[in-house]
């Protein structure tokens, strides 16, 4: 399954939400919700769950992008809920396109 883009009214900003299921041949169905908002193409912000999962849960996140000395320059932030072993992960990328 995939996600589907909504246009708000005024077209610079855009929400997305998605489902995925996923059935591991030796478990229970997983599933993974999300949503994410995105400002003027520069900024978004993220939200999701995985539901089913034994130590997995609520994740979150924003990501931002601009242009610099003809360089596309992109950076994302996540955090995801842990059960038993890491409590929180973090998550950080940096991107550079040309």
């Amino acid at each position: 399954m995939g996600a589907d883009a909504i246009l708000l009214p005024d077209e610079s900003n855009r929400a997305t939400i998605t489902f995925d299921l996923l059935q591991p041949n030796d478990d229970e169905p997983q599933m993974h919700f999300g949503a994410e908002y995105e400002y003027e193409r520069t900024v978004a912000l993220r939200l999701g769950y995985k539901a089913n999962y034994d130590t997995e849960g609520l994740t979150a996140g924003i990501g931002l992008q601009t242009d610099l000395a003809g360089l596309h320059l992109l950076f994302d932030y996540s955090y995801g809920k842990m059960v038993d072993y890491l409590t929180t992960v973090h998550r950080i990328s940096l991107g550079v396109q040309w």
